[in-house]
């Protein structure tokens, strides 16, 4: 299907459809299968789920500067860079008071 870390350009020339998808704006968590991720142009990866209640979400993995540097939810240590598509996932995220989305886990459901 699509391949791994992908950039703007690249997306839109695959034609993948990253207009279908948004950030969640209510709730705390999901579980879902990822299906692509694509960089973003401000230090970050954007990674797509399709939520097992059929939304379609993405959600941004951020750059920890640390010893790690990875790519990650804030409150976990898997880095979002190096794992595979179709991979499905039990998400967790909080959304702030300025309506902005954090996410805060990733675990790997096998």
């Amino acid at each position: 299907m699509y391949m791994d870390n992908r950039s703007q350009n690249e997306a839109d020339e695959m034609g993948f459809p990253s207009a279908d998808y948004h950030f969640p704006s209510d709730g705390s968590s999901f579980t879902g299968t990822l299906i692509f991720k694509k960089w973003s142009k401000y230090k970050s990866l954007i990674c797509y789920f399709d939520t097992d209640n059929g939304e379609k979400l993405k959600l941004c993995a951020w750059f920890c500067g640390d010893d790690s540097r990875t790519y990650r939810p804030k409150k976990s240590d898997v880095n979002m860079k190096e794992v595979k598509l179709n991979t499905r996932w039990d998400i967790t995220y909080f959304i702030t008071k300025n309506e902005k989305t954090m996410w805060i886990t990733a675990n790997q459901i096998q």
